[in-house]
């Protein structure tokens, strides 16, 4: 199996995906961790 499909299905794992709006709620949810990381690293650079 590929790569991409085992990340995809520990993805439907991990997050709980039962419809759109989990896929939705997942991708808040990583977007807000990613930004929040991304912040952290430039205040710890400064």
């Amino acid at each position: 199996m590929n790569k991409r499909k085992e990340l995809v299905k520990e993805l439907i794992k991990e997050f709980e995906l039962k419809d759109t709006n989990d896929i939705s709620s997942m991708f808040r949810e990583l977007m807000g961790d990613t930004i929040q990381e991304m912040l952290n690293s430039e205040l710890d650079e400064a």
